[in-house]
C-alpha cells in the first residue's frame, strides 16, 4: 500500500508546500485508489510539519515548490518527494499513477522538467540531519 500526499489549494497542487494549509492523502494499491482523506496541515515549523506527515504514514509527496531543508527532512524520513509540480490535483495524481509526471505540462514555470530543478535563490541550508527532526520531536513531547 502506498500513501501519496498532495498539498492542495482549491482543486490544484498548492504552489508552495512550506506554506500549504491542506494535504490530500490518497491510499493506492498498485494503480487502484483505495481511499483518500484531506487533512489541515499545522501552521508550524517544518520540523513539526515533517513529523505530522510522517505520522500520516505518507510514502510519496507530490508537490510544487518547497524549501531545500523541508525537502531534505522529508527525504531523510523515507518519503519520496516529487517536487516542482503544478496542475489540477486529479491530473497530477493520474500522471503519477501512469508514470507520466515528466510531461512538461506538470512542471512549475521556470523549472527544467528533466531535472526538476527550478531557478531561484540558493538556500543557505546545505544539510539537515534526521537527528535534528528526532530532537525536535522529543522536545515537543
Amino acid at each position: 500500500m502506498n500513501k501519496v500526499a498532495i498539498p492542495i489549494w482549491e482543486n490544484r497542487v498548492s504552489p508552495v508546500l512550506d506554506t500549504a494549509n491542506r494535504l490530500l492523502v490518497v491510499e493506492l494499491n498498485g494503480k487502484t485508489e483505495r481511499g483518500h482523506e484531506t487533512y489541515n496541515l499545522p501552521v508550524s515549523h517544518i520540523f513539526q510539519r515533517t513529523k505530522y506527515i510522517r505520522e500520516l504514514h505518507v510514502n510519496t509527496m507530490l508537490c510544487g515548490a518547497l524549501s531545500r531543508p523541508f525537502h531534505q527532512m522529508l527525504a531523510q524520513s523515507g518519503i519520496k518527494v516529487f517536487p516542482w509540480l503544478t496542475g489540477e490535483v486529479q491530473e497530477v495524481l493520474n500522471a503519477y499513477i501512469d508514470n507520466s509526471l515528466a510531461d512538461t505540462r506538470f512542471a512549475l514555470p521556470g523549472c527544467n522538467h528533466r531535472g526538476r530543478r527550478c531557478r531561484g535563490r540558493q538556500n543557505q541550508f546545505s544539510h539537515i540531519n534526521i537527528q535534528d527532526i528526532n530532537n525536535a520531536n522529543q522536545e515537543e513531547s
